[in-house]
């Protein structure tokens, strides 16, 4: 019976362990807000911008950005906005030269 209990509670453990390197992965996604970062009036072009870390996996509201892409058009004289492109460029290297920090670029193409 002593064995039994022993291995009971060795493999619980073992699903515990595995249930908590399985959950560390779940806060390793950020919620971000882009935030306008320049453009070009006469290009039609809105660039929205965030940081992040590598580690991190960003979960941008694609809508959200958009709204604030077609806002800056409207201010601009365009209709509305459609989603060019995104860049990702290193803005932060550790003392080994590795990227730790991220500037993630969305852009919007204004049309009319």
């Amino acid at each position: 019976m002593k064995s039994f209990f022993r291995y009971y509670i060795r493999n619980m453990c073992i699903v515990l362990l595995i249930l908590l390197f399985l959950l560390s992965f779940t806060s390793c996604t950020k919620r971000v807000n882009p935030q306008p970062a320049g453009g070009s009036k006469a290009d039609g072009m809105v660039n929205l911008s965030y940081r992040i870390h590598k580690w991190k996996k960003a979960k941008v509201d694609t809508n959200e950005a958009k709204q604030k892409a077609i806002k800056r058009c409207k201010a601009w004289g365009y209709e509305s906005a459609t989603h060019f492109g995104t860049t990702k460029n290193c803005v932060q290297y550790d003392m080994y030269g590795s990227c730790t920090f991220y500037r993630v670029m969305i852009k919007y193409q204004c049309v009319e």
